[in-house]
């Protein structure tokens, strides 16, 4: 039982450390003209929503080039993005006709908030509860009972 908290730290801080991993999920912008999600899914696709619902004529996909995340259109242009170190997506750069532009000014308008999920941490907190819950039992059970003492 006193190892157990070794046992959790892969589960509170995550196992991977795989880029691809720490993308996907959903982001969120907001400017005076545009209130949008992006959510992008492992597989590489991405689904974007307004506040209306989701955008249907909006098709894009996504993968890792080097330490860059590329987020392509049907049409062939592309975005570039870097991921944040709190994990968040910043773009920096779009690709024309197959050519990278200038890098773009860093700026609050091309900041895309990643979306908290309280789920992960939901779930974690009932295995804990779980496991120390079976650890109190078992040593319940184990305990021998007092012997009766007769005067």
């Amino acid at each position: 039982m006193k190892h157990l908290p070794l046992l959790l730290i892969p589960l509170i801080f995550g196992c991977s450390q795989r880029l691809e991993d720490k993308v996907a999920g959903t982001y969120e912008y907001k400017d005076g003209f545009f209130d949008l999600e992006k959510t992008f899914y492992e597989n590489g696709e991405v689904k974007t929503f307004a506040p209306h619902g989701q955008l249907e004529d909006v098709e894009e996909t996504w993968k890792i080039e080097g330490k860059e995340v590329l987020l392509t259109f049907p049409d062939g242009d592309s975005q570039v993005w870097r991921l944040e170190p709190n994990g968040d997506l910043h773009l920096i750069a779009w690709i024309l006709d197959g050519k990278r532009g200038d890098p773009l000014v860093v700026s609050e308008q091309r900041h895309w908030t990643r979306k908290r999920s309280y789920l992960r941490t939901l779930i974690l907190a009932s295995v804990i509860a779980s496991l120390l819950g079976f650890g109190l039992w078992w040593k319940a059970s184990r305990r021998q009972p007092a012997k009766e003492t007769t005067a």
